[in-house]
């Protein structure tokens, strides 16, 4: 915040860090998902002179590689939890309201796991996904938040200090009624949001029915809930001129000069009063919204269906459309030749044709690619490549010129004798390929296909030469660990397992984190270890290091070393911890993980945590006298390509694919199915599209992802000529299934 005031900035600052360690100025916001209206209510309690934000109102959880997906919630849920925070006199921002790529090597990775990996695409289950095309939610929340638009005078003069008590519908099944009602007052209208109970994951829509509200005057209104989870009766809204709105029984949508537009169930009776004239509406059935006139007023009346062929812009609201562009203009629905203007001034009809519908047919056009060339990187992996520049030992990948993607390293070492040791690269934290004088030995790493365990190496006595593409996933997005080094960071290290005797548990006195390390991610200051101990004590007297291999850390752990403070862990890693023999005892050792938690169940966790701690004792240094070498991973030349009949690559090794294809998409999406892939990455007209993971190449026993297609954006598509696809594929698996896909039957919603 103060380098934000000293550079200018004087606007107000929003947080999404959910009231944690605020700072002044700023106001605090919310990251969340369920729960709403009590969120917002609390916030309201907290800070009753803010606005109640919810900065981050997550549409759907992050996708991760390997992971089934997670549940999300159904249209619904998720308009009924939206109108929660409005119900609570809370704001939302959507987070996020369409889905997209991560280019280039962006994706990264969440920082709740070391082994976990984010999808390129993100918000796959946003309202608009990557495509920028409605997705199966879109129309429950356009209806609520277009609602929240039109009247937000009505919204932002709600009296906040009215905070009525409510039913609570959080209580479990059968202990409370089915329905709540959230009434909110201000000077200019009031809005009564009437909840059923949330719908249970099945997805099912709750049973239509009606409730009954008792006014302040003792006169009873009826509002029907249809399909939907909440409805929002409006009171004493001011329409415009002289026109005001006593009630509305269905749920008011736009109001647009001298056209209010609201709907409602199908058949369900409606009433709707302006300037104290009643008036019973039925809602239709059918595609056609009901449109009449009443007190002045233009009144469109539609169903659940109608209403999201109904789109609002400066002239009037357009019936039967898609949609409205930036400028205006009514986008047609597949096959329409026309819809229907109903005027803003006068509330007056006219039709308006259409000079291009597109077709009804959701058809999808296959691009056939059959030219394909290729470059298999068998050089890179014999340790061949004129690329290779002698290096003094191990690197960062940024280190050495190459801060994203990957990088090759070669090791020339000599073995004094036939043996199989096993190796462990501790310092690692992503994927490591390696390849043994040209043979595929497997992945060291995390994430599907990966080996974490001490990887063997088969040798013979002699030279050997061990070529290692290293993969950068990314860094952790939280976390004490966001600044880990990327690549073969150490050297390849011999381990044998250690005995360290068997652990107990032993209490101690509690340690202040913060002094110990400053700033830890979500440690507040007096935060203090538990008292109680996962103990190891041994002896060492050799000049080698002990190396702790934790399979799963789900708890913030202070390592304590011969009882001095070594190493903060959290559950972003490392899962790896090297202690240096010159910090260990030429004897007696103690070694101990105290645990910053809350949990009433510490001992039961300190030895599942002790169950995934492998103790190792280093050897020696495999790769450490050895001859090191680097080679930057970058796309061939072009004049490099060969056909593929002539270019395979050798079984299980890198290659590069290469193949032109033209793209008449008129505007639809257009798609790369990647199948027949393992794991790599793609480019388009040079632009680095993302990473995809569909299997770990061991046939269907290793699938990763069952969804094996990406987009190619628009911008990097040239309309007229042709397009160049890229692809590097980890294990050289054939491009033939590979197609491109036009989805004619999709059309993108454009601002």
């Amino acid at each position: 915040m103060r380098y934000f005031r000293e550079a200018g900035f004087n606007v107000p600052t929003i947080n999404a860090n959910n009231l944690w360690q605020g700072v002044e100025g700023e106001i605090d916001g919310w990251v969340g998902s369920e729960d709403m209206l009590a969120t917002v209510r609390q916030l309201a309690a907290v800070h009753p002179d803010r606005p109640r934000i919810v900065a981050e109102m997550r549409t759907a959880p992050q996708r991760i590689i390997g992971q089934s997906a997670r549940s999300v919630p159904s249209p619904i849920v998720l308009q009924r939890r939206l109108a929660e925070i409005l119900a609570g006199g809370g704001q939302f921002i959507l987070s996020p309201f369409a889905g997209g790529l991560t280019p280039a090597f962006s994706a990264g990775r969440p920082g709740a796991r070391t082994d976990r990996f984010a999808e390129s695409l993100h918000g796959a289950d946003a309202p608009l996904n990557e495509a920028g095309a409605a997705a199966d939610n879109y129309a429950a929340v356009r209806r609520l938040c277009t609602f929240a638009s039109g009247f937000a005078r009505v919204f932002a003069a709600i009296d906040q200090d009215y905070r009525p008590v409510l039913l609570d519908q959080r209580a479990p099944d059968g202990t409370s009624d089915s329905t709540s009602i959230v009434d909110l007052r201000g000077s200019q209208g009031s809005v009564a949001f009437v909840f059923s109970q949330e719908p249970t994951e099945d997805r099912k829509p709750p049973k239509p029915r009606d409730v009954d509200l008792m006014l302040g005057d003792g006169s009873s209104l009826t509002i029907p809930l249809g399909r939907q989870a909440v409805a929002w009766p409006i009171f004493d809204v001011l329409l415009g001129g002289r026109a005001r709105l006593d009630y509305c029984t269905l749920n008011a949508v736009m109001h647009v000069g001298d056209v209010f537009v609201c709907y409602g169930p199908a058949n369900a009776s409606g009433a709707i009063s302006i300037n104290g004239a009643p008036i019973i509406v039925t809602v239709p059935r059918g595609k056609n919204p009901t449109t009449l006139v009443h007190e002045g007023h233009t009144l469109v009346i539609a169903n659940e269906d109608q209403i999201d062929r109904i789109h609002a812009a400066d002239d009037g609201v357009y019936l039967g459309v898609q949609g409205v562009d930036a400028n205006g203009v009514p986008v047609p629905l597949p096959g329409s030749k026309s819809c229907t203007r109903v005027n803003a001034e006068g509330g007056g009809t006219d039709k308006v044709a259409f000079q291009e519908a597109p077709s009804a047919s959701a058809s999808t056009a296959t691009v056939t690619l059959d030219d394909w060339k290729a470059v298999p990187a068998d050089a890179h992996v014999l340790g061949t490549s004129q690329r290779f520049a002698t290096i003094p030992g191990p690197g960062s990948l940024a280190e050495l010129g190459a801060p994203a993607g990957y990088g090759w390293y070669r090791i020339v070492f000599k073995a004094s004798a036939a043996r199989r040791p096993k190796v462990l690269a501790p310092g690692s934290r992503d994927r490591l390929h390696l390849y043994l004088d040209g043979e595929p030995l497997g992945v060291m790493g995390y994430g599907p296909g990966a080996e974490f365990e001490p990887v063997s190496l088969q040798l013979k006595k002699g030279e050997h030469q061990l070529v290692v593409l290293a993969e950068n996933l990314g860094r952790p997005d939280s976390g004490s660990e966001m600044d880990e080094p990327k690549g073969l960071v150490d050297h390849l290290t011999e381990v044998k397992p250690f005995r360290a005797g068997r652990h107990r548990i032993e209490t101690a006195s509690r340690v202040d984190l913060l002094g110990f390390k400053s700033p830890l991610w979500h440690v507040r200051p007096g935060d203090l270890t538990h008292p109680d101990r996962l103990t190891w004590s041994f002896a060492h007297r050799k000049k080698s290091p002990i190396i702790l291999s934790i399979a799963e850390l789900d708890a913030r752990v202070l390592v304590i070393l011969n009882d001095e403070p070594y190493r903060f862990l959290d559950i972003a890693g490392p899962q790896r911890l090297v202690l240096d023999h010159e910090a260990l005892n030429r004897g007696n050792n103690t070694l101990q993980f105290a645990l910053l938690t809350d949990r009433d169940d510490i001992h039961e966790q300190l030895h599942a945590i002790a169950s995934a701690t492998t103790i190792y004792e280093g050897v020696e240094e495999v790769t450490g006298k050895g001859k090191w070498a680097f080679a930057k991973w970058e796309p061939p030349a072009a004049s490099a390509f060969k056909p593929l009949s002539s270019a395979k690559p050798a079984s299980g090794c890198p290659a590069w694919y290469r193949v032109g294809f033209e793209a008449d998409a008129a505007g639809a999406p257009v798609r790369v199915d990647l199948a027949g892939l393992t794991k790599g990455q793609v480019f388009c007209n040079k632009h680095h599209l993302g990473r995809y993971f569909l299997n770990t190449g061991r046939g269907a026993s290793g699938i990763v992802s069952p969804d094996h297609t990406m987009l190619i954006p628009a911008s990097t598509l040239k309309p007229d000529g042709q397009n160049d696809l890229m692809i590097f594929d980890e294990r050289g698996a054939s491009p033939a299934k590979v197609r491109v896909l036009i989805e004619r039957g999709v059309r993108p919603i454009r601002a």
